[in-house]
């Protein structure tokens, strides 16, 4: 498994309330982050982690639960993470495009500087890149299908990552 990640240009991995508990999931963030594979965040729709106070209010992994992963892995959280939304799905996929274009590793150029932001009272930091549809844009619903925004034509994503969209639409929470 750790081969297969580490021959990958992209690791895109999806956050989700119990991703970290997953040792699968650490096991491969481990093996892109020892690699210099590019880590790309996903928070999903509806994910929340637990503040200092044990409530889930964070949406982003706050500090406290980024401490107790393994050292290797924790410079992947140092990055602003993609939001998906159901609503916004063309402004979803435009930011999960230009962070898998970007290519950095985490700790390369497109990380954050700093280190992650400044916690707030609950312990929670902000490392959301929230896809905002314009205000004067309409958000279209075609029947059956994703929520549509009106944007302009993209070209069709690489069989993987259409692969990858595929399963973050049927995901459950």
């Amino acid at each position: 498994m750790g081969s297969a990640v580490a021959a990958s240009r992209n690791l895109v991995l999806i956050l989700t309330d119990n991703v970290l508990d997953s040792s699968w999931c650490l096991e491969e963030l481990r093996a892109a982050v020892a690699s210099g594979v590019n880590v790309v965040l996903v928070t999903r729709e509806g994910a929340r982690w637990k503040d200092a106070q044990g409530h889930p209010t964070c949406l982003f992994p706050p500090d406290h639960l980024v401490a107790r992963l393994p050292a290797e892995v924790r410079p992947a959280f140092s990055r602003k993470s993609v939001q998906h939304s159901d609503e916004y799905y063309a402004a979803f996929v435009g930011q999960l495009m230009a962070k898998i274009s970007a290519g950095t590793a985490p700790g390369g150029s497109a990380a954050r500087g700093g280190g992650l932001a400044a916690p707030d009272e609950g312990g929670c930091t902000s490392q959301v890149a929230m896809p905002i549809a314009p205000s004067n844009e309409l958000v279209m619903h075609a029947p059956a299908q994703q929520p549509l925004m009106h944007a302009p034509v993209q070209p069709a994503p690489p069989s993987d990552l259409a692969a990858i969209l595929s399963a973050l639409s049927g995901l459950q929470q």
